[in-house]
């Protein structure tokens, strides 16, 4: 198996990556547009396709209001990931701090990155839950992009850094795109 080397200068500096990997992202996201079904067409019982439908509108969206950058595609086609995974399982815990002291204590990134997704989940769609007992949206917000950080800077996986970056960002898109469903 190949690969590409990728510098870590890039992500240190906070540069975009390369001009030709976003062509092929935009290339990608121009083929997915339109191709999502009107809703009254929708069968909601096909959950086999979840990721496609969801990155097909997701990329749609952001074309829609201008948000172009390889990173914002990268955390597009994680997203739609991750919203297919959470359609089909429920997550260890709806406590985000249980991933938080979990990976510290485990030293196990991808604890890290649960807790982000969950994060990610509860600011997305169910933004009324994360308003319950001491803690608010933007804490879990604070919370979500922190521990993607972190799993970033244990990893190395460059999905953690964009996701902490453009976490509220993502959120908000991602929201608009399951309300649009």
């Amino acid at each position: 198996m190949s690969g590409k080397i990728i510098s870590l200068d890039n992500f240190r500096n906070k540069k975009e990556p390369e001009s030709d990997d976003l062509n092929e992202l935009l290339i990608k996201a121009h083929k997915l547009r339109g191709r999502i079904p009107k809703s009254d067409e929708m069968v909601w019982q096909d959950f086999g396709n979840l990721k496609g439908l969801f990155e097909t509108r997701l990329n749609e969206l952001l074309l829609d209001n201008r948000f172009i950058g390889a990173n914002i595609f990268l955390c597009s086609s994680y997203i739609a990931i991750l919203l297919a995974k959470f359609a089909t399982k429920n997550p260890e815990s709806w406590y985000a701090t249980d991933y938080a002291i979990k990976g510290y204590e485990s030293r196990d990134p991808f604890v890290l990155q649960n807790g982000a997704d969950v994060c990610f989940i509860l600011c997305t769609l169910y933004p009324e839950r994360c308003n319950r007992r001491s803690m608010k949206k933007s804490d879990y917000v604070s919370l979500g992009s922190g521990l993607y950080h972190r799993f970033y800077n244990q990893t190395g996986r460059e999905i953690g850094y964009y996701m902490g970056d453009l976490f509220e960002l993502m959120s908000e898109v991602t929201a608009e795109c399951v309300k649009s469903l």
